[in-house]
């Protein structure tokens, strides 16, 4: 505990966060919050028992010790869930927590502007080109990743794509999907999931096409990059800004030359939240 405080002592952030193992039943003295972290008895078994050298036998003496989750989650101040698939609902709850936080948090408003986040979309460069260069790859992408579905769909680049909308406009709307409306690529990977599966490939060729798609689209930003931008960059280092980024609501990721040039490069699916909330700024910050 003396370790811990001084850790935390010593740190200078405006938040500062700590693993602690069996935190409840030792005492909860020395922080102000706490968030539990919960996949469920069932799934935090099953991932335990995956562990080496880990034991029925040996499982159930150490969660003699603890609390059993119920009991954990009902006594902490927030609560992160890890029972799904897809990381970003737990991301976007981790953002509830940083989001409510930073609302009581005070901080110097006077202090010297020492960083600039960018927006991406429609400021650096146009948004529907490089979206549009996205699609014409998806065909191809689409018979590489699941090929049962292009077969369904039709020969031509322009079968695949209806093909797709169709797919899209009369498929199930999974409960997750209103937990991760902030993050567009876990959304699309709810769709290509489901995809893979309708159409016989493994849903690990749906997570494979989701990805492959985002980097196709941030790939084609780089040609479409507004001419001014690098020189703005250079311009605001020049004047003293420290440290320069981009935060984005979009799915493109850090690439090409703005990437190479930029300190930060953060979306809102990397931080759980989109703007004009508040997690996205914390983030830069």
């Amino acid at each position: 505990r003396e370790e811990r405080a001084r850790f935390v002592r010593d740190q200078t952030c405006w938040l500062v966060g700590v693993d602690i193992p069996l935190l409840f039943e030792t005492g909860a003295e020395g922080v102000d919050h706490t968030v539990a972290v919960s996949c469920g008895r069932d799934e935090q078994r099953r991932r335990a028992l995956k562990r080496e050298g880990m034991t029925p036998a040996k499982l159930d003496a150490i969660l003699g010790r603890q609390l059993a989750d119920e009991d954990r989650v009902a006594r902490a101040d927030f609560v992160v869930e890890t029972d799904c698939y897809d990381k970003a609902r737990a991301r976007g709850q981790a953002a509830g927590v940083i989001e409510e936080l930073w609302g009581a948090s005070s901080l110097d408003e006077a202090a010297p502007c020492r960083a600039v986040s960018f927006d991406l979309d429609n400021t650096l460069w146009p948004t529907w080109p490089p979206i549009a260069e996205a699609k014409n790859a998806l065909p191809s992408l689409i018979r590489a990743h699941v090929p049962g579905a292009a077969a369904a769909f039709g020969a031509e680049d322009d079968d695949i794509l209806k093909g797709l909308a169709a797919f899209e406009r009369d498929r199930p709307v999974l409960d997750v999907e209103k937990d991760v409306r902030h993050d567009i690529t876990a959304r699309r990977r709810v769709v290509y999931r489901q995809l893979a599966e309708a159409y016989g490939a493994p849903v690990s060729h749906g997570d494979a096409l989701a990805a492959a798609y985002e980097d196709a689209r941030s790939e084609a930003t780089d040609a479409h990059l507004d001419g001014d931008a690098l020189a703005c960059v250079a311009s605001l280092r020049a004047m003293g800004v420290e440290t320069v980024g981009a935060l984005t609501n979009g799915n493109a990721h850090a690439c090409g030359r703005l990437g190479a040039v930029l300190d930060y490069w953060l979306t809102a699916g990397d931080v759980g939240a989109a703007k004009p909330r508040a997690p996205p700024f914390v983030a830069a910050f």
